[in-house]
Formats: structure tokens, C-alpha cells, sequence
């Protein structure tokens, strides 16, 4: 699998369907199950966690996929102004 945390395992799936944002899976990294995708909202202009239906978390993993939002956002939004 790709980067990993304590709690998480992040996989790139690539470039987005219009090829100017990237999406992450995100998996358990204990027992490698589904939590849910990373990938830009555009109403709100940044990366948001679309999460697996029965998904249940506690604040350690919420706040690692919080940093990890936090983490890609600025790495866009940065890569947009160096253009």
C-alpha cells in the first residue's frame, strides 16, 4: 500500500477524472479495511474525506485524516500559485 500512519494507510489512486486534482483511498492500516476517499469538493474549494457508509472513528484517526486533508489542500493550492 502507499504512506501510512499510525491508523491510516494512504493509497494515491492518481489524477481525478479532469486531471487537476489527485484521490486517495484511505484504509485501516491494522486490518487494510475501506474507510474512504480523499478527493477535492469544489463548493468548498479544498479536499474533503468522503467516507464509507458504516465508517466509525475515534478523534486519533479523525484527526490524521484532518491533517492529511489539511496536508493535500496546501500542496494544491500551493502548486496553483507556483503556476
Amino acid at each position: 500500500m502507499g504512506s501510512a500512519t499510525s491508523y491510516l494507510s494512504v493509497v494515491d489512486n492518481g489524477p481525478s477524472a479532469s486531471g487537476k486534482t489527485h484521490t486517495w483511498a484511505i484504509y485501516n492500516s491494522q486490518n487494510e479495511s475501506f474507510l474512504g476517499i480523499v478527493k477535492w469538493h469544489g463548493p468548498w474549494r479544498k479536499y474533503c474525506f468522503f467516507c464509507a457508509p458504516t465508517l466509525l472513528l475515534e478523534e486519533k484517526c479523525m484527526r490524521e485524516i484532518a491533517d492529511l486533508i489539511e496536508e493535500r489542500t496546501r500542496e494544491h493550492r500551493d502548486s496553483q500559485n507556483d503556476s
